[in-house]
């Protein structure tokens, strides 16, 4: 029986209403096997199988619809077709459906039904479908967090050679979720997932290799990995790679390959990589120094809520560099910068509303953002206290509250603070005069002097 026949005989047999001629017909014009190759009558032929009940050509049509081929693009069309499928029992069906309410897609969103029908797929032993509902169960969505249950599911996966669950679980090794924390159990499964290709893993196996954290530290090693992520379009190990290389971090320093990494994760809306790029802008560290090109990068940063950026834009705006002069504009920054925790940018805060410098003048405010930055040891901050409390500017005077802060600043090293203590003690403002005392926090801060115009050098 020659091929001509055998199409025929699946011809009649499909327009005589037989639906597995009909799903059979379908992938001969999905090949063009015999026929000419035709999206729409693979999915007409398709169409006539899935109404009859075949499972497999549901799916497939519902793959059709999502895809737009042969059909009209109709995610709800597909949402249709994935649900008489899945309740038949088949698992791909139950994860495209459970997708489908993940994400919203065609249905509205409930993470409660995505949950319930990767719950049914997993239940069926289906890989891909553990992944995802442990992936719900890390995030708590539709589900009760548990980092425990989402370790068990990614494990149960893992074994069975998933490459994303492989590398989750990693993950949860690393970070010490749901597991006792283990730097050596994470590189083991970050290998595995890996291997297969994983960019995650990949990522993630060139952070412990930079950091040297289950394994030998290895800057070579860091690379391969990073590399391996980063040719794949993983934008976190594109940052990691022209962070490196901006450094020089084991590597011969490069400008060149790191603004290309950088690059590639910047177009991407990687924040950390457009506030770095920019910073090498600023400097002038990659090509000519181009404050116009590094406004660009810092606001795409900063848009995204990235504190550094906020905090280089407002200085920016704040000397007219790249931008026209703006003290409100750098201001608003400056402000979105420190509501974050950026130390520097409250410390900046604190100074203007000292001073009045484009706001009215408030101790208050000033004292507020000087306490917020010296919670994160910020030494100026301490020392602009401590002067608040010497003149009383909008606190009780106090010296002995002046010099508390004044030490805390010194311990910092902060030559400003050891001259202050050492001008207190000369002339016996809330301490004992002590000329002797007073000689070894100057001396001290003319060492500290010393040591920074030597590092400089």
């Amino acid at each position: 029986m020659n091929k001509e026949t055998d199409l025929n005989k699946l011809m009649a047999a499909a327009k005589q209403g037989n639906p597995e001629a009909q799903y059979s017909l379908a992938w001969r014009y999905d090949e063009g096997d015999g026929v000419p190759q035709s999206d729409v009558k693979a999915a007409e032929w398709r169409h006539r199988a899935a109404k009859q009940g075949h499972m497999n050509a549901q799916i497939l049509l519902g793959i059709a619809y999502n895809e737009g081929r042969g059909v009209k693009q109709s995610h709800e069309q597909a949402v249709y077709w994935f649900r008489l499928a899945a309740e038949q029992g088949d698992p791909h069906a139950q994860l495209a459906l459970g997708y489908a309410y993940e994400v919203g897609e065609g249905v509205e969103q409930s993470y409660e039904s995505a949950a319930m029908w990767f719950r049914r797929a997993a239940d069926q032993g289906h890989v891909a479908s553990l992944w995802f509902l442990a992936a719900l169960y890390e995030k708590g969505q539709g589900v009760e967090k548990s980092y425990e249950e989402a370790a068990r599911l990614y494990r149960k996966a893992a074994e069975l050679g998933d490459a994303n669950a492989q590398s989750s679980l990693g993950r949860l090794y690393y970070t010490g979720r749901g597991v006792k924390r283990s730097y050596k159990e994470a590189v083991k499964w970050f290998e595995r997932a890996a291997e297969q290709g994983n960019s995650d893993a990949q990522a993630f196996l060139g952070r412990a290799y930079e950091k040297g954290k289950g394994v030998e530290q290895s800057h070579a090693q860091a690379v391969y990995w990073y590399s391996q992520a980063a040719e794949q379009g993983d934008a976190d190990a594109q940052y990691s790679l022209g962070s490196i290389y901006a450094f020089g971090k084991g590597v011969k320093q490069s400008y060149e390959k790191a603004e290309m990494w950088l690059l590639r994760a910047a177009d991407q809306g990687h924040a950390l990589s457009q506030w770095l790029l920019a910073t090498l802008y600023t400097k002038g560290h990659v090509g000519k120094q181009s404050h116009k090109e590094a406004v660009k990068w810092y606001q795409k940063a900063a848009g995204q809520g990235n504190p550094n950026a906020q905090f280089e834009l407002a200085m920016l705006y704040e000397s007219g560099k790249g931008v026209p002069q703006s003290n409100e504009i750098a201001l608003a920054w400056y402000q979105k910068a420190a509501l974050q925790g950026h130390a520097d940018a409250q410390f900046f805060l604190g100074v203007k509303y000292a001073n009045g410098e484009g706001v009215e003048t408030s101790y208050e405010e000033a004292l507020k953002w000087y306490t917020r930055a010296a919670e994160h040891n910020h030494a100026n901050a301490m020392n602009n206290i401590g002067k608040m409390y010497e003149h009383g500017n909008g606190v009780k005077q106090s010296y002995a509250r002046a010099i508390q802060w004044y030490q805390r600043a010194a311990k910092m090293g902060l030559t400003m603070a050891m001259l202050n203590l050492g001008r207190l003690y000369e002339i016996g403002l809330g301490v004992q005069l002590n000329r002797k005392t007073a000689a070894a926090w100057y001396r001290k801060a003319a060492d500290t002097l010393v040591g920074e115009e030597g590092g400089k050098e």
